[in-house]
């Protein structure tokens, strides 16, 4: 049964310290849990003491069932110790990620700047939040402050959303996270910019100056690049979007 040991102030017993022995670890160590139960302040010595012991042989299950499953599964103990960590995000993305992942000597100089400059501004909103408590509520309000208040274009938010990709992925492979807010995050939609197509008139007075060849191969150059073509039922004819040949 767990030990109760009696905490008195004023002559008044007021709480309770509660003690389980669970086993000893591999160097013969004691294994012990231990909780302060306070007394209800209406409650006699007497009733107050069962109450204890009562709420200390409920508790003393709980925290041995809890042992058992924890030498059982070792993961739940590296679960519980990477939820109770605390790492602050700026720390992390300016001293750990960015020169391990970016600025380590294998991206050219214009890549690592680019990501320089995605970086100061996810580190200046996120800065004050740890790492273990960033929710994908709160990439998904960066987000939209990005494409509100800052007035990015979407090709600029998508960027910040795949350099946000590749941290919390880098923090998960380190065991920092427990689980990956971004998995609940859905990326920011692009906006596909129209392609002007050439008029059967155009066409036609374009492909005279196209060998017949270089015509035949450009068709599925073309429809592999952009997926989009024309065909003419009368001439059976196919109409490439872009012909760019001399």
């Amino acid at each position: 049964m767990a030990t109760i040991i009696p905490n008195a102030r004023g002559g008044k017993i007021v709480s309770y310290k509660f003690r389980a022995f669970l086993g000893r670890d591999e160097k013969g160590k004691q294994i012990a849990r231990y909780l302060t139960w306070t007394v209800p302040e209406d409650m006699s010595p007497a009733k107050g003491r069962r109450a204890a012991e009562k709420a200390a042989e409920l508790w003393e299950k709980q925290v041995q069932f809890e042992y058992e499953q924890d030498v059982h599964n070792p993961e739940r103990v590296k679960a519980r110790e990477i939820e109770r960590a605390r790492t602050p995000f700026s720390p992390f993305v300016l001293k750990d990620w960015f020169p391990i992942c970016v600025d380590n000597g294998a991206h050219k100089p214009k890549t690592v700047s680019f990501y320089n400059d995605t970086v100061k501004n996810i580190v200046a909103y996120f800065e004050k939040i740890p790492l273990q408590q960033l929710t994908a509520i709160d990439i998904q309000r960066f987000i939209i402050y990005l494409r509100t208040e800052r007035g990015f274009a979407p090709q600029t938010v998508h960027h910040h959303y795949r350099t946000l990709n590749m941290i919390f992925a880098y923090a998960q492979k380190q065991e920092i996270i427990l689980k990956n807010p971004m998995d609940k995050v859905d990326p920011p939609k692009l906006v596909k910019k129209p392609v002007d197509a050439f008029s059967p008139e155009a066409a036609r007075s374009k492909s005279g100056t196209v060998p017949a060849m270089a015509r035949s191969m450009a068709i599925p150059c073309v429809m592999a690049l952009h997926g989009s073509f024309k065909f003419n039922f009368e001439t059976s004819e196919f109409i490439c979007i872009i012909v760019n040949a001399s």
